[in-house]
């Protein structure tokens, strides 16, 4: 069972599509006058539109219309009979949809299920679409933006169909099917051009400028404009603008090739470049749910060298397909629909530090960003390569939302982050962030101290203006505990020598003007010995300890 597939996008033609056997044969019903009958009154119980009468009377090759006799036969073209409704069924609706009907004449919502009677109209607000169902098989998916008029859908006798529709405005897909001993009829009207179907497949359009293009996917049409009629084949297409023949048919160009996909898609907006073919100036891009193309998302057309552009999609698959346009504005076969996988979630982390282009003193940085909700763990990078080269990079992870890096040496390095979901998936990394690790400044070198009766002076190398230091002394070589711990605007202190006798340890950073403090110099060692008054008192009390002994 063969189909026809009617593509309407935009406005204002006429298209009328019918078997070309029904167009050149013709089917008739057979009456047989009885007494009392005459044209007027048989046309007006059996035709559609009883003011038809003289089309029978010349059919019947009636001499005299007011002459007919009982017993005499008279043949009625089907086509002018009245016929009995055959109403569509919506089987799918997305968005703002309603319908007219033909009484009573207010705006209704349309829904699923809903069954839409001839005489009605049916309209589509932005990002919306419906499909309505004949019980023949027969479909309507009508896009966005669109107005849809169902004028007629019945049927005539016993095996002959009528279905005749006018597209004010917008797009339709139609799929026609034509079943073993029925005689089917299908019309489409809007002001340009007809096309008489002698095959299954075709779409036809009419721009704003109220041009049609036609095109030919298996079978073949004749399209007829200002009198002229020409037969489209396989494979073929041609345009009519307003008040001009058709041209010549031509081939129709094969669909761009496709993108290479790194699928899933975990950034946005996705991008889609596709490659062009000879002959082709732009291509339509349709982006959709499902590989029929009823749930459309996205149906644009772009230049040839700009890539296809989706914006926010939610994590799930898709389906795209897309066909070359050549410079008549007849569109090529359509690619087979592709399918792609979204994921953006979990998303990427907002990094608080480091930030852009700033720069940081010392051996190492803490990294920090904001918690994203869906992460179970996240994956961290720093490298001196923009590009996080494999085998020189290291991917660390992190259950928390810090981490602290160690840095090989001074100089650029970038930074990156990114979400891992409890499955495991990784989502996109963050943007890179660039930043700079300078060398701490250099700790001074130190002299030896000075002690100086009861004085201990120690200086260091001065090391430039607005320099401070950072001065420790302790006893243990570690500087777990300390006696002095101090902060000099100085390169030297000044302070009274410890109480207490031993070994003591000195050591120097130095801190710059941005508060960077640098390591602390190697210790210097001093020594605080006993102090002399002790040492005399010592020597006479053994002097005394004699006296008392001698005495």
């Amino acid at each position: 069972m063969k189909r026809a597939i009617l593509l309407i996008p935009c406005m204002f033609s006429v298209i009328s599509i019918l078997p070309a056997e029904a167009a050149d044969n013709g089917r008739f019903i057979e009456l047989t006058v009885t007494k009392g009958d005459n044209l007027i009154n048989i046309c007006g119980k059996y035709l559609e539109n009883p003011g038809k009468w003289p089309e029978i009377g010349r059919v019947n090759h009636l001499k005299d219309c007011n002459m007919i006799h009982p017993g005499q036969k008279l043949m009625i073209p089907v086509w002018l009979t009245k016929g009995v409704p055959a109403d569509g069924t919506v089987t799918y609706a997305r968005g703002d949809v309603s319908v007219l009907p033909k009484r009573p004449s207010q705006w209704q919502p349309l829904q699923l299920n809903d069954q839409v009677r001839q005489g009605s109209l049916v309209r589509t607000g932005h990002d919306s679409g419906v499909e309505i169902m004949f019980d023949d098989g027969t479909s309507i998916l009508q896009r966005q933006d669109t107005v849809l008029g169902l004028q007629a859908s019945e049927c005539k006798g016993k095996d002959h169909l009528l279905r005749r529709l006018r597209l004010s405005a917008g797009r339709v897909l139609t799929r026609v099917r034509r079943a073993t001993g029925r005689e089917t009829r299908f019309e489409i009207h809007t002001p340009s051009a007809t096309a008489v179907a002698r095959g299954t497949d075709f779409r036809v359009s009419s721009g704003m400028l109220r041009e049609t293009t036609s095109e030919v996917l298996a079978g073949s049409i004749d399209v007829n404009a200002m009198g002229k009629t020409v037969s489209v084949h396989e494979g073929e297409g041609t345009r009519i603008n307003r008040g001009k023949p058709p041209l010549p048919p031509r081939k129709l160009l094969k669909p761009p090739s496709p993108p290479s996909l790194a699928s899933p898609f975990n950034t946005m907006p996705l991008e889609l470049p596709y490659r062009g073919v000879e002959g082709a100036v732009a291509y339509r891009f349709l982006l959709s749910r499902d590989p029929e193309g009823k749930e459309l998302l996205q149906d644009k057309v772009y230049p040839m060298k700009e890539p296809a552009t989706a914006r926010e999609l939610e994590d799930g698959r898709y389906f795209i397909q897309a066909s070359s346009i050549d410079e008549q504005g007849i569109e090529g076969l359509p690619s087979q629909p592709l399918e792609i996988t979204v994921r953006v979630h979990p998303l990427p982390p907002f990094v608080q530090t480091p930030s852009e282009g700033a720069r940081y003193r010392g051996s190492s940085l803490e990294f920090k960003w904001l918690k994203v909700q869906d992460a179970r763990h996240y994956q961290v990078q720093a490298a001196a390569d923009r590009r996080f080269p494999d085998g020189t990079t290291e991917t660390e992870e992190t259950g928390g939302t810090e981490f602290r890096h160690r840095f090989a040496g001074f100089g650029g390095y970038f930074f990156r982050v990114r979400s891992v979901a409890a499955d495991g998936y990784a989502g996109a990394w963050s943007d890179i962030i660039s930043f700079n690790i300078d060398p701490p400044p250099p700790s001074p070198e130190l002299e030896k101290p000075e002690l100086t009766g009861g004085e201990l002076r120690i200086r260091w190398g001065n090391r430039g203006d607005k320099r401070k230091y950072h001065c420790q002394v302790s006893m243990d070589r570690e500087f777990k505990s300390t006696l002095i711990d101090t902060r000099l605007d100085k390169p030297e202190i000044t302070m009274s020598a410890p109480d207490k006798p031993g070994a003591y340890h000195v050591r120097i950073s130095t801190i710059d003007p941005d508060g960077c403090e640098g390591d602390f110099s190697p210790p210097q060692t001093f020594e605080i010995k006993r102090r002399w008054p002790y040492a005399v008192g010592g020597a006479l009390g053994i002097a005394g300890a004699i006296l008392l002994i001698l005495l």
